[in-house]
């Protein structure tokens, strides 16, 4: 699974990135429920 970062207050965290559109998103639960190829 492809994997963005996402600057926030500073500091970098890791997101899923849902293909093909390859947005962050920033709830761990919804990344799990979304991304493709897990």
């Amino acid at each position: 699974v492809a994997k963005c970062t996402e600057e926030s207050g500073g500091k970098y965290f890791v997101f899923c990135c849902y293909k093909p559109t390859r947005i962050c998103y920033m709830n761990e639960q919804k990344c799990e429920s979304t991304c493709i190829g897990k």
